[in-house]
């Protein structure tokens, strides 16, 4: 994303008006400090959106918010900029965070002829994500393998391990429609499965021990090459998965149809093929949905099950109590060294347009 950023350049004019900015500071001119209660009396402001320290990840979109002064019954709109760690400053309405440390929010704007100021600061946490195997690896880039075209992460994940993503959801926001992951498995060789289940943890950012996740399953039969059943469960509960209305599978593999395959591969019931025939491995995308309104999980479109619906689960699942949960991404029954998965889609606030720093622990 190209930055409109703030110039800091040196001349003497500018050293002058320093000069001058500093002696009126120092003898009266407003400045609305964080911590000013004598400045937050005289002049109220509100803040559309007010940043905290956690709630953004290294990579995640800042959307600049709204502010306006108030004093006396009139009102004017702050004008914004955001301060990056090392120091450069931007006014963009949307703006990539990435650097890690503490940014600065700045509003600046002029009630009957006085200036006025407002800061936030926020601090940003420096890993996309972390994982403990050397032999795991998390790269952004365009997957051509067996004719794919996707630009996206390609998580490498070896056998035991787990990549933890430290941005936060805001799982309050999600809807049925909201695809929070979308992408496909990356066979090492097409026609075989390197592993047989994707596993989509969301971990409560205030309670650990309430999860829900999802398990992507491959099914080894030739008629179902081209499909992904999923199911879902939240702490507690014994996984299910609706195949179609009147068909539950419970503590199964079975569960919910989605087209996809785990080995670049077309099926030949469910595609009307004599036999599987190779295919492009990002032809059929998998999605993850989560309806926080109803506790439902969702794939590719269709309900994997309803969390708090007794026809599901005898355990009842109630949602997270903070709000927001972090994601950890594992596979397992491997066939080889790593289950391969390519993100085109995560937390849809995430910019892929930049370097991104992927470290283990």
């Amino acid at each position: 994303m190209k930055h409109t950023k703030i110039k800091h350049g040196v001349s003497l004019a500018v050293i002058f008006f320093l000069l001058i900015g500093s002696l009126a500071l120092a003898f009266g001119l407003p400045k609305l400090a964080k911590d000013s209660p004598l400045a937050n009396a005289q002049v109220q402001v509100e803040i559309s959106k007010e940043p905290k320290d956690g709630e953004y990840a290294f990579g995640d979109i800042f959307v600049m918010p709204s502010c306006t002064f108030n004093q006396n019954g009139k009102s004017a709109q702050g004008l914004g900029s955001l301060q990056f760690p090392d120091g450069s400053e931007y006014k963009d309405s949307e703006t990539t965070l990435n650097q890690s440390g503490e940014y600065t929010l700045k509003y600046i704007a002029e009630l009957d002829g006085k200036k006025y100021t407002k800061e936030y600061p926020f601090t940003v946490s420096g890993k996309l994500a972390t994982y403990g195997s050397s032999k795991t690896t998390v790269e952004y880039g365009k997957c051509t393998a067996f004719g794919a075209a996707s630009t996206g992460l390609t998580l490498r994940i070896a056998n035991g391990d787990a990549v933890t993503f430290a941005h936060v959801f805001n799982m309050t926001e999600m809807t049925m429609a909201t695809k929070i992951v979308e992408g496909f498995v990356l066979p090492d060789v097409q026609g075989k499965a390197d592993f047989a289940r994707m596993v989509f943890t969301f971990t409560d950012i205030e309670d650990p021990s309430v999860q829900l996740t999802y398990f992507g399953n491959f099914h080894d039969d030739s008629n179902a090459y081209g499909l992904t059943f999923f199911t879902a469960a939240g702490n507690g509960q014994v996984q299910c998965g609706l195949e179609y209305a009147g068909k539950l599978h419970k503590g199964a593999t079975l569960g919910c149809l989605v087209p996809h395959s785990f080995m670049a591969m077309d099926t030949g019931l469910y595609y009307g093929a004599a036999k599987p025939t190779p295919a492009k491995p990002d032809d059929k995308l998998f999605c993850i949905s989560y309806d926080d309104a109803s506790k439902q999980a969702w794939a590719g479109g269709k309900i994997i099950s309803d969390l708090d619906d007794s026809y599901y689960y005898d355990k009842l699942w109630f949602g997270f109590p903070s709000g927001k949960a972090k994601l950890t991404v594992s596979g397992a029954n491997y066939n080889n060294a790593t289950a391969n998965i390519c993100l085109t889609i995560f937390a849809i606030v995430i910019s892929w347009s930049m370097p991104l720093p992927m470290e283990g622990n």
